[in-house]
């Protein structure tokens, strides 16, 4: 579940990564195209649509990390990329088709010399020709704005026909959303099955092999303010969740580290929410990946105990054992039950 500001993020600083590393450091760009077909997993409220198939293609452009940070030697040498992607939605009167750019991190799970185990994960932007409309499009209560952030999960297997093209076949879940800063705004959600094939040009340049300690255990406390922005359901203006939470953090890895904590928030109808919440963390140099799991102790949604937070977190101050601690800043989306709740701004401190 991204955010707008995220996605944003992400797409300006790969694009300048992926030429510095094809023409000043002569990198070679690894490329792919793929189809995909599969199906909208949303569902709306009211009234039942009918839908076809989902299906579209794919061009993505990307190269292997080298380890010259110590982030891209703990996680494997993730490839980075950029994808572009064209979708039929399924009911071309309503939902229309998008128009997506989304940064992607590839982490191979598995590999031998025949195949790959590849998931693939990554949130940019997307645009979408159709959206609701009192008037024009009222039954479609999965998006409302245009533009919208996205976040794909992919697994691929990738079997090596040669030395320089593979087969890629494997599975995508797709999610589209604007944060519910406008509504409706149930998200669009779907699963494709796609297949194609990646071309790798010439050789790869030296990455850094040395051997690198994952396992590493340590305790931590953390404190951040927080603000929920979205728009209420019986106004047109947007509306503004001021929240206080903390707790403690466990560093079982140089790539992962678990979280659990409480958090209160102030309601704009006068109501506080209590809620505990657990975590996990994926560091990679200066930032971390959040996806939370939290219950509310009172007052809970819309009938719902359960919500989820998935975010990104920068620390600027310099690593200490290359692990990002002290004052952050970060953004996320809360969601119940995969259906959006607010966008949240944030600033924290590890201890």
């Amino acid at each position: 579940m991204p955010t707008l500001r995220t996605a944003f993020v992400k797409i300006g600083w790969l694009i300048p990564w992926l030429i510095s590393g094809s023409v000043l450091a002569q990198q070679r760009l690894i490329w792919e195209a793929y189809g995909h077909i599969g199906g909208l997993t949303s569902r709306q409220r009211e009234p039942q649509v009918d839908t076809k198939a989902v299906w579209g293609t794919e061009l993505t452009v990307s190269r292997q990390t080298t380890g010259k940070q110590f982030w891209q030697r703990a996680h494997g040498f993730p490839e980075m990329g950029l994808t572009l992607r064209w979708r039929n939605l399924g009911n071309t009167s309503m939902y229309g088709s998008d128009v997506a750019l989304v940064p992607f991190l590839a982490f191979s799970l598995w590999r031998s010399r025949v195949a790959t185990l590849q998931l693939k994960h990554g949130t940019g932007l997307a645009y979408f020709t159709r959206q609701y409309d009192v008037a024009a499009n009222p039954n479609n209560q999965l998006i409302s704005t245009r533009l919208n952030a996205v976040s794909l999960l992919n697994l691929g297997l990738l079997v090596h026909a040669t030395s320089q093209l593979d087969l890629k076949v494997g599975v995508e879940l797709n999610h589209a959303s604007n944060g519910n800063l406008r509504q409706p705004n149930s998200g669009l959600n779907t699963i494709t099955a796609y297949a194609g094939l990646r071309y790798v040009p010439g050789q790869w340049v030296e990455v850094l092999r040395e051997s690198v300690l994952r396992r590493r255990h340590n305790w931590r406390g953390y404190a951040c303010t927080a603000f929920g922005i979205f728009q209420s359901a019986d106004s047109s203006r947007l509306a503004v969740l001021p929240q206080l939470e903390g707790g403690i953090l466990f560093e079982h890895d140089v790539r992962f580290r678990a979280s659990a904590g409480l958090e209160i928030g102030y309601h704009p109808d006068d109501v506080y929410q209590l809620g505990v919440k657990v975590g996990e963390e994926v560091l990679f140099g200066h930032l971390a990946i959040r996806y939370q799991l939290g219950a509310y102790l009172n007052r809970p949604v819309e009938g719902s105990r359960i919500y989820e937070k998935v975010g990104i977190a920068w620390y600027p101050f310099r690593l200490r054992n290359n692990i990002p601690d002290r004052l952050n800043f970060g953004t996320a989306l809360k969601a119940h039950g995969l259906r959006a709740a607010f966008i949240e701004v944030s600033a924290g401190y590890v201890f």
